[in-house]
């Protein structure tokens, strides 16, 4: 015996695939553009807030990528006019 969701949800199991390609359309854009989001907008804030007059690390990140290679700051990372 179907109770009254099932036979709900019978009548609703088939999307029309003009609807479900539409659905699917705006799931990959609305993906596309949370990557690029995520990869470029901390980037453009960073840069914009240098422009504005803010200042950059004058160190690397302590705890990032290579942070436990080596203690030492190489040359060409500092940018010019810094100081350790």
């Amino acid at each position: 015996m179907k109770n009254n969701f099932q036979e709900w949800q019978s009548d609703f199991e088939r999307v029309p695939p003009e609807i479900e390609d539409r659905v699917l359309q705006q799931a990959r854009t609305f993906s596309a553009f949370g990557k690029v989001v995520e990869v470029f907008v901390p980037n453009a804030l960073g840069a914009v807030a240098l422009m504005i007059g803010g200042e950059a690390p004058t160190r690397p990140v302590t705890h990032g990528p290579g942070a436990h290679l080596d203690d030492e700051v190489p040359l060409w990372r500092i940018p010019p006019g810094r100081d350790l």
